[in-house]
């Protein structure tokens, strides 16, 4: 089973989150890092299953209905991270993605979209 390896969309690339993310050893890369500045969602999501990634995302209003067509559509993606904007601090963003990181393999990840909130302290 593989490790998971995140890539942080527009929404969510924060420089601090990357850099984070990265002091913990979690591989994380921003679009802009992999080249897709300004590329559309689809591309986005296309790109992060294309490099073995699972795209981190605060675009819920887009994301949500994306991978519901991907399912309806038989489409595969690599998996999508969804948490609201503003609703955690770095510091508890990267807690709950370790969590899931030491839960969930990259396969498991695959077609699957996660909200972030799920993986706080139960």
């Amino acid at each position: 089973m593989s490790r998971i390896r995140f890539q942080l969309d527009e929404d969510c690339q924060a420089h601090a989150l990357r850099a984070a993310l990265q002091q913990h050893g979690i591989d994380a890369k921003t679009t802009n890092e992999l080249g897709l500045r300004g590329a559309d969602d689809q591309s986005q999501l296309a790109a992060a299953f294309d490099g073995g990634r699972v795209l981190v995302t605060n675009n819920i209003c887009d994301f949500v209905p994306l991978h519901q067509d991907c399912v309806k559509e038989g489409r595969v993606h690599g998996g999508i991270v969804l948490f609201p904007q503003q609703e955690l601090s770095i510091g508890e963003t990267v807690r709950r993605l370790a969590r899931l990181i030491h839960s969930l393999s990259a396969e498991d990840m695959r077609n699957r979209l996660e909200w972030l909130n799920n993986w706080g302290i139960k």
